[in-house]
């Protein structure tokens, strides 16, 4: 029943042959059924690119890594999961146990929205979402997506509950706290907190204060001391280099490709990039891990042969926009979008700035982790984050923005109205607000958007021959 879903993610014949037994019985567990099956290749020939080898073997990976978290309590001694902000440093506290399958790390929230709902299409997570609303987290309330995927995956027992949860406090998302004390409440899990200080210095960015990063990376040094206590397992100096090394040898092509998106023509669609990315910075088995390394550096050569061709996803000329976060999880609307006569140049969080590029200011691996995060324009506040799409934009040179609405997350969300003004202000070019939401398709419909998007698209193409 899975063997054409395995194939269209990548799998050769004996990969399929000698893995089957245990993704189906993943796959058993969390629902995809033969119908779900058939949609999630239907949608996977609909959105992405056939052609791109390495993005295929990429999906493999997830595909794989899903499996993983589902079968996490059969085939490991501890799990622990993680919120999605301490990305940067849970692959270092997988690769601290002496013996394969000691410990399990994962960030679940990232996860499933990556590889559920990206490559199975966003369908396959409403289950969980409706899970967690009947869990404590009422419908009708804008509860982040990413915590009610973690929540309805726990009460519907697709994933195992952990050993120990850890938590970004104030840092970053100001629901994170909060559901995962839920979690606690409902599913006797210990939680512990990676506290941190909001950042309401909106105007000082790039600049980080050190005493942010100071008492963040203390928190979490607290929480290596409870990962120890829990799981038997110290983390070694070691595992935190190569927790670090193995994300970043994955995403160095992937920011080859987002120079290359500066071409004329575009040779590759955005969907394929920023999925790509997400998928990459998730925690990985070290097995896992060499085949993303080796998926992404062959997508970036196949995207250069494209350049070096003059191949591209829409005629050479074609405006240009920035699209800040778009549903990752929901192929549809950036396929539509890329359907109206223009093409997203950037955007999804993963074009880097030239701050977020420089080399840390202090060596501790805590201090390292922390001060990435606070180099996000993003992740600083929504004020910056306005900041560092501005001059994201300016780098790429597009000709419109859409600032997406992002309905239910605290983080994305915040100062849409004010970074739309900011962006018309500084770049005189169209910008439009888009209502929509990176993680639950039930607040938005692709279809009623088609209307604005395609008046937006004309005003930009209108934008792009004056410029000219």
């Amino acid at each position: 029943m899975y063997d054409k879903l395995l194939e269209v993610c990548g799998f050769e014949p004996e990969e399929i042959a000698e893995e089957m037994p245990r993704i189906e019985r993943a796959l058993r567990i969390i629902g995809i059924d033969e119908t779900g099956t058939e949609k999630a290749v239907a949608y996977i020939n609909q959105y992405f690119d056939p052609e791109l080898i390495g993005f295929r073997k990429l999906r493999a990976v997830a595909v794989r890594e899903l499996a993983n978290l589902v079968l996490a309590r059969e085939e490991n001694e501890k799990v622990v999961y993680f919120t999605p902000t301490m990305i940067g440093g849970i692959e270092s506290f997988m690769l601290s146990g002496d013996n394969q399958g000691d410990v399990y790390c994962q960030s679940p929230d990232l996860l499933l929205w990556m590889a559920l709902g990206g490559i199975f299409g966003p369908w396959s997570l409403i289950p969980l979402l409706e899970a967690a609303e009947e869990n404590g987290m009422r419908a009708g309330q804008a509860h982040c997506g990413a915590f009610q995927f973690k929540i309805g995956a726990l009460a519907k027992e697709v994933i195992p509950k952990p050993d120990l949860l850890f938590t970004m406090g104030g840092m970053t998302c100001t629901q994170a706290g909060g559901a995962d004390t839920l979690a606690h409440e409902l599913f006797d899990i210990p939680v512990a907190y990676v506290d941190g200080t909001d950042y309401p210095e909106g105007d000082t960015w790039p600049e980080i204060s050190p005493r942010h990063i100071t008492y963040a990376a203390e928190t979490m040094r607290r929480c290596e001391d409870r990962f120890a206590e829990v799981t038997g397992v110290k983390i070694s100096a070691e595992a935190q280099k190569e927790g670090l090394v193995g994300a970043a040898k994955t995403l160095r092509p992937l920011l080859g490709l987002t120079e290359m998106r500066r071409k004329d023509p575009v040779p590759v669609g955005f969907q394929e990039v920023v999925l790509s990315y997400y998928l990459g910075v998730l925690p990985m088995h070290p097995d896992n891990r060499k085949r993303a390394i080796e998926a992404t550096g062959m997508m970036a050569g196949e995207v250069k042969q494209r350049v070096e061709n003059g191949q591209g996803i829409a005629p050479k000329g074609t405006p240009r926009i920035f699209f800040s976060f778009p549903p990752l999880s929901d192929a549809s609307l950036i396929g539509m979008v890329e359907k109206l006569g223009i093409v997203i140049s950037g955007g999804g969080g993963m074009n880097l700035t030239a701050v977020e590029m420089k080399p840390p200011t202090i060596p501790a691996w805590e201090e390292r982790s922390i001060e990435g995060i606070y180099r996000k324009g993003f992740w600083h506040n929504g004020i910056s984050g306005g900041q560092a799409f501005l001059e994201q934009c300016r780098y790429l040179k597009v000709d419109g923005v859409v600032v997406a609405n992002t309905v239910c997350c605290r983080l994305f969300n915040p100062c849409t109205p004010l970074q739309k003004e900011l962006l018309e202000k500084e770049l005189g070019i169209p910008v439009l607000a888009l209502e929509s939401d990176v993680y639950d398709t039930r607040n938005y419909s692709t279809e009623r958007l088609r209307s604005r998007m395609e008046a937006f698209a004309e005003i930009v193409k209108e934008t792009a021959v004056a410029k000219n």
